[in-house]
């Protein structure tokens, strides 16, 4: 059972592992990630010279070493997979065509699209044969259809401004996966996204008004969007925004701004607005309540 971790700044990198079913000789293989999450087989054949040619499908690899990898052009089923690899030795030498009978016993990966909900979370997704169990930090999941899944609340690492734009939502899941006829494997799947900078410039942590109106204005980075109760604030090339907002009736109101933009984490913020009849009066009640000091 091999695990593979990849990934840099800017990108998922994530744990998938593939168990390896070894195959009859002259070739044996296994399925791991390569680059950018795409699945690659790695082929050991001790008996080919350097420049041998296997071909699988319209994909190739070259022998070197005894070793060759050729890249997938989509994820292998979950289980028992036949593969026809077809073996092209340089000059004279034989040539052959072998079956290989490869199994993936499961694979683990992290989905984002839940990081744009209400509350903002990671979804931890493991694939496995069916009769497996699986575990997620120490707490089983049920494997339904071949899948079980576990969503991770990540809305406190998201919420609050900040105009920095190296930050960046780190995970680090712990998993455990028992295939039916196979040990026990333990592994992680790190996920790794970078933040959008968030800083609001008006009105502030919160604002008491007379008014039917106040105003938003901040800053994020150059092409995202800024959503607030639904609604898609227009943002500047500089990455600037200001509007208008209306405060429809007296009475306190929570305000959420959301960053957002492909391919990062969203960043959210919060303030509160009270719109009162009479600033005069909401200044003696607040005095009453909450009598401040010289430095407050």
């Amino acid at each position: 059972l091999l695990p593979y971790l990849g990934g840099e700044v800017g990108l998922v990198s994530a744990v998938a592992v593939a168990l390896l079913w070894p195959s009859a000789p002259p070739l044996k293989a296994q399925v791991r990630a390569g680059e950018a999450g795409a699945e690659v087989l790695d082929l050991t054949c001790e008996s080919c010279p350097d420049g041998t040619v296997l071909k699988l499908r319209d994909a190739e690899g070259t022998i070197k070493g005894g070793r060759a990898t050729i890249q997938l052009p989509a994820p292998l089923a979950i289980g028992d997979t036949t593969l026809r690899v077809t073996v092209d030795r340089p000059d004279s030498g034989r040539d052959e065509s072998v079956s290989l009978v490869v199994r993936v016993a499961y694979r683990v990966r992290p989905e984002l699209g839940t990081l744009d909900g209400d509350k903002p979370s990671l979804q931890i997704v493991v694939d496995a044969m069916p009769g497996s169990t699986v575990t997620l930090e120490g707490e089983e999941v049920p494997l339904r259809e071949g899948r079980a899944a576990r969503s991770i609340d990540v809305s406190r690492e998201l919420t609050g401004q900040s105009g920095e734009a190296s930050a960046q939502l780190s995970r680090k899941v712990s998993f455990v996966v028992t295939p039916p006829d196979g040990e026990q494997e333990k592994g992680a799947v790190a996920v790794t996204i970078p933040i959008l900078p968030l800083t609001l410039e008006a009105p502030g942590r919160a604002v008491v008004t007379d008014k039917s109106t106040f105003v938003l204005a901040g800053r994020t980075l150059p092409g995202a969007e800024i959503v607030v109760a639904g609604r898609s604030l227009g943002v500047t090339k500089d990455g600037t925004f200001t509007q208008t907002m209306n405060v429809s009736s007296v009475g306190t109101t929570q305000v959420e701004v959301r960053a957002r933009m492909a391919g990062r984490a969203p960043r959210l913020s919060r303030f509160g607005v009270k719109r009162v009849t009479s600033l005069e009066s909401a200044a003696e009640e607040f005095m009453k309540e909450s009598p401040l000091g010289y430095e407050a």
